[in-house]
């Protein structure tokens, strides 16, 4: 995500795909999507939702403990 269109890309699949009370952050300055919850759907299925913008996926992440999650500002 290089821009606020990519952004928006992936914006508007999350906004489909992600629903309270799970929930989700795009950070266009450090390229960065955090997604987290109780109840989401597999972490496949919301890459595969995400690829499909055409937007490039440079390193995938699934954090099971929520005291190591990556800082997402700059």
């Amino acid at each position: 995500m290089t821009c606020g269109g990519c952004s928006g890309a992936v914006n508007r699949v999350l906004g489909k795909n992600i629903q309270a009370p799970n929930a989700y952050h795009i950070s266009l300055p450090t390229q960065t999507v955090l997604i987290w919850g109780p109840s989401l759907p597999p972490f496949d299925e919301i890459t595969a939702k995400i690829a499909k913008t055409g937007k490039a996926i440079n390193s995938q992440e699934l954090v099971e403990d929520a005291t190591k999650l990556p800082s997402i500002e700059a």
